[in-house]
């Protein structure tokens, strides 16, 4: 049983999770990253 009001609300659920979870999981990985460069500064050679 399908109704328009569960669809637009699984569609906004889909658009929440779009917006909000890849900034906050790119962010943390450029801030691995980040702190492994820090921590190996001579990995970034073999990175790039």
């Amino acid at each position: 049983m399908f109704s328009v009001a569960s669809l637009m609300h699984s569609i906004r659920h889909h658009v929440y999770i779009l917006f909000f979870f890849p900034p906050f999981t790119i962010q943390s990985v450029l801030w691995s990253l980040h702190k492994w460069k820090m921590s190996f500064p001579m990995g970034t050679s073999l990175v790039l």
